[in-house]
């Protein structure tokens, strides 16, 4: 990093190919059926809410919200030939503040777009 960079240029990890002992290696989340909810409830993240009565969107899909929170989520099950190695969670589209949970605990957050 020069001394003219105010941050370090992001580092995506390329997709796999193949990994030892794993038949698939990734699972793309496009096209497939998420839920949506316009006005996030306080506990969204709370793995008890019920999701059933949310919007059905298919992803990408983009909402204009500006400064508005907004929840999305999806049941995902990662396959046990995965047991054992590192799983990366990517999000090529997430191109404004997007807050990360898993099974109700919180990942990681992101803000912007590459």
């Amino acid at each position: 990093m020069s001394k003219t960079d105010i941050w370090p240029r992001p580092r995506l990890n390329p997709m796999p190919i193949k990994v030892a002992g794993v038949e698939t290696p990734r699972i793309s989340l496009n096209g497939e059926d998420w839920k949506l909810h316009l006005e996030a409830p306080a506990d969204f993240t709370d793995t008890a809410v019920d999701i059933s009565a949310w919007e059905n969107v298919t992803v990408p899909f983009q909402v204009d919200a500006g400064e508005h929170e907004y929840a999305y989520a999806r049941n995902l099950v990662i396959p046990e030939e995965w047991e054992g190695n590192r799983v990366l969670l990517r999000f090529n589209g997430a191109n404004c503040l997007a807050r990360v949970f898993v099974d109700g605990k919180f990942v990681r957050d992101h803000y912007g777009a590459s």
